[in-house]
């Protein structure tokens, strides 16, 4: 007890002595006299020492919508295939396009007008408005909510004012002939599918001080090239998946995230900046600890680097990839990471893998064995779905927690160590 104590005076007065030297905070050097100290005394102090709080993980900011007070005084009128909305605050909330009172207009409607002192637009408010061309939306507008324009197909341009800081979830999928979209400077989140399978929609500027951008925000788009701002903190799957026409991309954001260029066939051109590594047509983060996914999609084989601990989310999913390795520094295998590479017949996996993701090798149907290690402890739903392999494991069965649902949808063979 004596030793600790003394320990710790020992350790509180050479503090002292650096804080009245004037240290600047940098973190001392590994050949410092601190560091010297802390191999010395070993364990028994660094044991009594509080632990460090991890730093929180950043999160996008939220909008949030019950803070702006319902328009009750709202009002609507229509004339000559004109819709015009007036009022003070957000629209009332309607889960259902048919609930609106305008919905009797939907087949008639060709220009929506709202007016000023509005400040959102409705879940569904004008979902399926098929004869709509044209929309004025004001500058006290804060978001666009679910569904808002869905399915109104042509509808060519959208400029969303200053002010506006989201747009919802399936707020403009299926508008196919739109072309031009104009994005704030305020704008924080484009929620999941927002810009879904707008097939003449072939640019756009993702404004800085976006901080959020949602499942397939933009899948099955057309656009040709795209650069994602470096206010980024949250980006979901799939966002650019199926983009037929992307051949450009630039990465100045500095975030973790899934393979976003899944089965964009044309891609040429990709500018990296200081946080990301592109070798041999995969995506890295910077210190190779992540691989996100080719890009190119017609890559065979891929040499795995010894730091890679996780696989990305559809990583490798649709690619032409034939053979792979997976090192012993991999811990986990993303959702869909091999889904659907159909050529995929010699998959090693050498022991350190922990999770297998859901449909992580889903409809490889050239897959004949898998072998995963005693390390494995875990397989998620649909991780073999489609496949016909025989696939083994180097544990017992209570040692896996493994998805029977696959060997009853698959014909797959299982084993497991005795």
């Amino acid at each position: 007890m004596k030793r600790i104590v003394l320990a710790l005076i020992l350790v509180l007065t050479l503090s002292l002595c650096l804080i009245s030297c004037g240290g600047n905070g940098e973190k001392p050097k590994a050949d410092s006299n601190v560091s010297g100290i802390e191999n010395v005394l070993g364990s028994e102090v660094s044991d009594q020492l509080p632990a460090q709080p991890e730093e929180p993980v950043k999160k996008a900011a939220t909008v949030n919508k019950a803070a702006y007070d319902v328009a009750e005084n709202m009002q609507w009128s229509f004339d000559s295939g004109i819709l015009t909305i007036t009022g003070n605050g957000k629209m009332p909330e309607h889960r259902m396009s048919r609930e609106w009172p305008w919905a009797e207009y939907s087949d008639k409607v060709t220009k929506i007008v709202i007016e000023e002192g509005i400040q959102s637009v409705g879940v569904s408010a004008f979902y399926g408005f098929g004869k709509v061309k044209e929309v004025i939306l004001p500058q006290s507008l804060r978001f666009i909510d679910t569904c808002a324009f869905g399915d109104c197909f042509k509808l060519t341009s959208i400029v969303i004012p200053e002010g506006t800081l989201s747009v919802g979830q399936n707020a403009f999928d299926a508008c196919f002939y739109m072309e031009n979209v104009s994005l704030p400077s305020t704008l924080l989140r484009i929620e999941e599918n927002a810009f879904s399978s707008c097939d003449e929609m072939t640019s756009i500027v993702l404004p800085e001080g976006l901080e959020f951008l949602g499942e397939a925000a933009f899948y099955s788009s057309p656009l040709e090239e795209i650069t994602l701002p470096s206010t980024l903190i949250e980006i979901e799957e799939e966002v650019f998946t199926s983009g037929y026409n992307l051949k450009s991309v630039t990465l100045n954001c500095e975030v973790d995230m899934p393979n976003i260029f899944a089965q964009c066939k044309k891609i040429e051109n990709v500018n990296c900046g200081s946080y990301y590594v592109y070798e041999d047509g995969v995506l890295y983060n910077k210190d190779k600890t992540v691989l996100i996914g080719a890009i190119d999609e017609n890559i065979t084989s891929v040499n795995i680097p010894g730091t890679v601990e996780r696989i990305s989310a559809h990583a490798f999913s649709n690619t032409a990839l034939t053979t792979v390795t997976i090192p012993s520094s991999v811990k986990e295998i993303g959702t869909g990471a091999f889904i659907s590479c159909k050529a995929l017949g010699s998959v090693t996996i050498e022991n350190g893998l922990e999770t297998v993701g859901e449909f992580a090798f889903a409809f490889c149907e050239s897959l004949t064995q898998l072998d995963f290690p005693e390390s494995v402890k875990s397989t998620a739903y649909g991780s073999f779905r489609g496949c016909s392999a025989n696939v083994n494991f180097a544990s017992p069965k209570d040692k896996v927690d493994f998805n029977e649902d696959d060997a009853s949808h698959s014909p797959i063979t299982v084993t497991f160590a005795e």
